[in-house]
């Protein structure tokens, strides 16, 4: 078990060092998911906030 996430974070450096040395990349990355989840717990926040009142 300890020794596939050793070989996990290895392989995530190695990707990162290789794949995601733009800044660009990364941010796009980080963005999307973010994005994603803001647009999917946006109708919940509303409801939610029209609930409490």
């Amino acid at each position: 078990m300890f020794l596939m996430f050793h070989l996990f974070l290895l392989n995530t450096r190695y990707l990162n060092t290789t794949i995601y040395t733009h800044k660009e990349v990364l941010s796009k990355l980080i963005l999307t998911p973010v994005l994603l989840t803001s647009v999917l717990l946006y109708p919940v926040l509303k409801a939610t906030i029209r609930n409490s009142r």
